[in-house]
């Protein structure tokens, strides 16, 4: 079974026939022969490939990310671009913090073995080393089960025992019989050793947003602040900024944002 999935994998990969593929209930044996296989021969960021395992679960994805895919990633950027500019994040905090992506293999407990690589993510820095895990997490891609959503948040969340702070996952639906794409941006903490998940409509846009998104200082730079940096800073998402990128995307791909 492994080497069909494999073979489905790359064939995939190569004509760029679809932007992710699931896999579930794999037996450990089969996903350990797919994952030695993905990771052995090239680092898969090269390759374009993105993975999340979830081990307990069996559950494997595979995502190539496209354009539409990656708007949530452009808009976080020029978001932390617009706290640098607003004089919220000092050169000391920039310094403090790297946004460079691996793949994250360390998680405990209950997803001990799971391996996830995020779209986007921001990691404190000691002494110019980067934490074992991020504290700010963005996932990105076409939405999954409700059951789905909260096993990758619980992964970040709690399978880093709480180091990981804030997970973004933003959501695309299939294009409907319009041609619409709804999109939706979950933002989910831990609480209580629970998950609480706020959800945002991007598309279709609410006459007017009751509330925005944010991240604290505390939650980015896990209670460590940079020169600077007021442990009551708070770090505000435009979603405007996100719906801006994300229709315009989903034009230029012949769809229309939903209304």
């Amino acid at each position: 079974m492994a080497a069909q999935i494999l073979a489905q994998i790359h064939s995939a990969f190569k004509a760029r026939s679809c932007e992710s593929l699931t896999f579930s209930e794999l037996d450990p044996s089969v996903s350990a022969e797919i994952l030695k296989n993905l990771l052995g021969q090239k680092d898969t960021r090269d390759l374009g490939l993105r993975i999340h395992f979830i081990a307990p679960d069996g559950y494997l994805r595979i995502v190539m990310a496209s354009r539409l895919h990656e708007t949530a990633v452009t808009w976080m950027r020029m978001e932390y671009g617009l706290w640098i500019c607003h004089g919220l994040l000092t050169p000391s905090a920039v310094c403090s913090i790297s946004d460079s992506l691996s793949l994250y293999d360390t998680f405990v407990g209950t997803f001990e073995n799971c391996k996830k690589t995020p779209d986007l993510c921001y990691s404190p820095m000691v002494n110019g080393v980067m934490t074992e895990f991020p504290t700010i997490v963005l996932e990105s891609g076409w939405l999954e089960t409700e059951a789905q959503l909260k096993r990758d948040s619980q992964l970040w969340l709690q399978g880093s025992a709480g180091a990981v702070r804030v997970v973004f996952l933003f959501k695309l639906f299939h294009p409907n019989v319009r041609n619409e794409i709804k999109a939706t941006l979950h933002v989910c903490r831990l609480v209580n050793n629970d998950i609480d998940m706020d959800t945002y409509n991007i598309f279709p846009a609410p006459a007017e947003d009751i509330a925005i998104p944010s991240i604290t200082a505390e939650e980015l730079f896990r209670g460590q602040y940079p020169y600077g940096v007021g442990h009551d800073t708070v770090f505000a998402l435009s979603l405007g900024g996100l719906r801006y990128l994300c229709g315009e995307e989903i034009r230029a791909q012949g769809h229309l944002p939903m209304a």
